[in-house]
């Protein structure tokens, strides 16, 4: 999406805002237990694990935002923004926590312990 029309867009704008307070949250909470944090912006993720290639291909609209949980050795988990991109800021933390194995933290840790 070419810059001029993104930054024209308040929900697109919205929703990575909403997408950014996650990976915030995500890296505040698990960055010191190892766990690297990342924003990318792509028509297509290609994630290479030897000679395992599993590819991501994001939607183009605002409920395409979310995230791509990713260790070695296992399928990444894509956590979409299912009930609209501030639900990350919810969605991500308590899925990351299930993903690698790690205590729940977040902005709400019972929600997260759902």
């Amino acid at each position: 999406m070419p810059e001029a029309e993104l930054n024209s867009d308040a929900a697109l704008q919205s929703a990575l805002e909403h997408l950014e307070m996650s990976l915030e949250a995500s890296a505040a909470c698990f960055g010191p237990k190892g766990v690297r944090v990342q924003n990318v912006v792509a028509d297509q993720i290609a994630i290479v694990d030897g000679d395992h290639v599993q590819t991501v291909v994001p939607t183009r609209d605002s409920d395409g935002i979310g995230a791509i949980l990713i260790a070695p050795g296992r399928a990444g988990r894509i956590v979409d923004a299912s009930r609209g991109p501030s639900s990350l800021v919810f969605y991500v933390p308590a899925a990351a926590a299930e993903y690698f194995g790690l205590p729940a933290c977040g902005p709400d840790e019972e929600h997260n312990a759902r």
